[in-house]
């Protein structure tokens, strides 16, 4: 069994991570058919991105946005 298979999180990039500039991280939101609706997986996507970043010193500031038409819908 794969690990995509055993943790539904990385079964589909549901979080893009973008570098803006140095120091400026963009995570966007990558359910644009549910109007990026809050699931268990993206959480937990989100979760891991956050982990990441707070251990990136280089990290000065993060942006949250939304692909498509909603930025996020119910929590």
């Amino acid at each position: 069994m794969t690990e995509q298979a055993e943790n539904p999180a990385l079964a589909k990039d549901l979080i893009h991570r973008a570098e803006l500039r140095p120091g400026v991280i963009q995570l966007t939101l990558s359910r644009p058919e549910r109007l990026n609706a809050l699931t268990e997986p993206l959480v937990a996507q989100f979760h891991e991105h956050l982990r990441a970043l707070a251990a990136d010193l280089t990290c000065r500031i993060v942006v949250l946005t939304g692909a498509g038409r909603g930025f996020c819908a119910r929590a």
